[in-house]
């Protein structure tokens, strides 16, 4: 109820030292009398506040949910390649990819969709070097048992 009441009415950032965050993620019951009183001393001093429509919130959330929720299910991913080899590792995790990003696509909504993707793609990408990195250590160590 509260996200939706946030999400209809505009949000107004002054530039007084509150954090976007800060601003968006609280509404006024929740702020700290600092917090308050900096918007206050903002809207006397008459300082301009910076608009945030609803739609920008709801495309900055709904693309946060997203990339939490691919986060998981990339983090699954990664986590069943087993004792694959390198090759089959490196397959399963490229189609993993192309599976997340699909579901992050399609749940993904408005203009901060491509930036989130973007660093969503970008943590994908670090996790996939390490994690082949993990499966060619693994497969060296097996191979070792093997010989011995």
């Amino acid at each position: 109820m509260k996200l939706t009441i946030r999400l209809i009415t505009l949000v107004l950032l002054f530039t007084s030292g509150i954090s976007m965050a800060q601003s968006i993620r609280k509404p006024w019951s929740e702020l700290t009398t600092q917090e308050r009183v900096a918007y206050v001393n903002a809207i006397n001093s008459n300082k301009v506040p910076v608009i945030r429509d609803s739609w920008s919130l709801l495309s900055e959330t709904e693309c946060a949910r997203a990339a939490d929720g691919a986060r998981l299910a990339w983090r699954r991913a990664v986590q069943d390649l087993g004792d694959l080899r390198w090759k089959e590792a490196k397959h399963a995790l490229d189609a993993a990819r192309e599976t997340v990003l699909r579901q992050y696509d399609a749940a993904a909504v408005g203009s901060y969709a491509k930036a989130a993707r973007e660093a969503l793609e970008e943590e994908m990408e670090a996790a996939v070097a390490s994690a082949l990195e993990t499966v060619r250590v693994r497969s060296k160590e097996r191979v070792r048992k093997e010989l011995e």
